[in-house]
Order: structure tokens, then C-alpha cells, then sequence
């Protein structure tokens, strides 16, 4: 008598599954890389309150190939953000994100119907060269002075949210500029940040996801990365305490730009 029906199906679902076959699909030398370099820009965020997408991302499309390295870096950034969520939630301000969430839901989730499709040529330069303006604009100080409303809430969210979905272009640089420049409360601007940025990146690592860019092998390294990001983000806040702010912010944004020619590099190079 042959073995039962469904049998052969059950022991092939049971040995897919199991923690040797997902390790097997893990590159140690590039999740070592990505740890240190989620690691290192979590205790950034933790520290400032800014820059971790600027060098997650461009870094994270040069460890693994781009449309995987920017899914796992959106889903470490987003996790690590969710615990914020609450606060924020109650400290935001909802006339202006609302309606810029709602575009950026839609936005970004367009976007990424568009980044699946790109050549990785051009998500790693496109990337590249954004983190290197978005360095030398903060490096200026330079702010938002142009009308606010609700017309302008969702033009900032679509544009950020499409180049975020459509490039993989961290898009809150936009929404720091943008956001910082409100005559409202620090804890105010902060909590519209982490709302804005949280959903963005949410919206991104969904709709690669959905999209069948991320196989159990990457889901299982993002856990893993995600750990140690959150690790980053605790000592950073110690490291509020204890370290000097000055000096710190120039490190960072040398940090940043250093990660967008690292991005601008390796598209040259995979051309060449």
C-alpha cells in the first residue's frame, strides 16, 4: 500500500520550512555587513533623531542587490519605528498629517509597482545622489519657507512617498524639511516625523512584500538585523546623555555622504 495522500506534500512543506533550509539561502558575509551597517545608523537615529534611512538605504543596495537590500532596510527601519507609534500618535499635529499620510499611503505604494521594474543601475544612482543632496542641504541649515495647508501636506506626501516607493530614496529629508519649519511644538514636529517616515517605509517593505521581493532567507535576516537595530537605538539615546552634540552631527552627515558615494560607486561599477 502506497504512502497516505497528502504525505509526500507535508514532509516537502516540513523540509522547506526548517531553520537549515532558510540558513542556507543566508549570505553570512552580507547579513554581517548588514547588521553592522543597521547597527551603526540605528544608534545614529537613536542619538540625533535623523539619518538612519540616509545611510541604511544607499548602503543596503550595495551589500545585497538593491530592490532586496532597500525591502530588508525598510523593514528594520519601520520595526524599529512602531514602538514610537503611540506617543506620536497623540503628539501629532492632525491638520497637516493626516492629509499628507493619505497621500503617501497611495503614493508610495504606486511607487513601488514602479522600483520592482527599474534597472538596479539607477535605484543605487538615484539613491546615491539624493543622500548626497540631502547631506549638503541639511549641512546648510537650509529650511522650508513656502505655504502650508492642506493642499501642500499632500503635495509633500506624494512626492515623498513616489520617490521613497518609486526609488527607494529615503524620503524624510522632504518631510524634515518640510515639518521642521511648522510653528509647532518640538514634540509636535517629532511625532509628525516619526508618523510620516513609520508609514512611508511600512508602505514600502508591504508593497515588496505583496510584491514577492523578499523570500523567507531575506524576512529571516531582516529579524535578525532588526534585533541589533534595536540594540543601536538604545545605546544612541545612552549616548545622548553622555556625548557631546556638536561634534557628533558633522560625523553624522559625513557619514551620510559617504553613504551616498559608496551607492554612486557600486552603480558605476556594476555599468562598467
Amino acid at each position: 500500500m502506497g504512502p497516505a495522500c497528502g504525505a509526500p506534500g507535508r514532509r516537502r512543506i516540513s523540509e522547506f520550512i526548517t531553520l537549515e533550509v532558510l540558513l542556507a539561502g543566508v549570505n553570512s558575509y552580507s547579513l554581517m555587513l548588514g547588521t553592522l551597517v543597521c547597527f551603526l545608523a540605528a544608534v545614529l537615529q537613536g542619538y540625533t533623531g535623523f539619518g538612519s534611512a540616509l545611510i541604511m538605504f544607499p548602503l543596503m543596495t550595495v551589500i545585497y542587490p538593491p530592490v532586496t537590500g532597500i525591502a530588508i532596510a525598510a523593514i528594520v527601519g519601520s520595526v524599529s519605528l512602531w514602538p514610537l507609534f503611540p506617543n506620536a500618535i497623540r503628539c501629532a499635529t492632525r491638520r497637516e498629517i493626516l492629509p499628507l499620510l493619505a497621500a503617501t499611503l497611495l503614493a508610495t505604494y504606486l511607487g513601488t509597482l514602479v522600483l520592482i521594474r527599474i534597472d538596479p543601475f539607477y535605484i543605487r544612482l538615484a539613491i546615491g545622489l539624493f543622500v548626497i543632496l540631502a547631506a549638503i542641504l541639511m549641512l546648510a541649515n537650509i529650511q522650508y519657507r513656502g505655504p502650508r495647508g492642506t493642499w501642500t501636506s499632500i503635495g509633500v506626501g506624494v512626492i515623498a512617498g513616489f520617490l521613497t516607493g518609486s526609488l527607494g530614496v529615503p524620503g524624510g529629508p522632504i518631510l524634515v524639511l518640510y515639518f521642521l519649519a511648522a510653528d509647532t511644538s518640538a514634540a509636535e514636529q517629532r511625532a509628525n516625523l516619526v508618523l510620516s517616515t513609520g508609514v512611508i517605509i511600512t508602505v514600502l517593505a508591504a508593497g515588496l512584500v505583496l510584491a514577492g521581493k523578499l523570500t523567507a532567507a531575506d524576512a529571516l535576516q531582516s529579524a535578525i538585523i532588526t534585533t541589533f537595530a534595536f540594540a543601536g537605538m538604545y545605546l544612541g539615546a545612552y549616548l545622548f546623555l553622555v556625548a557631546p552634540v556638536s561634534w557628533f552631527r558633522l560625523v553624522a552627515l559625513i557619514a551620510v555622504l559617504a553613504a551616498g558615494l559608496s551607492a554612486i560607486a557600486a552603480a558605476l561599477q556594476g555599468a562598467a
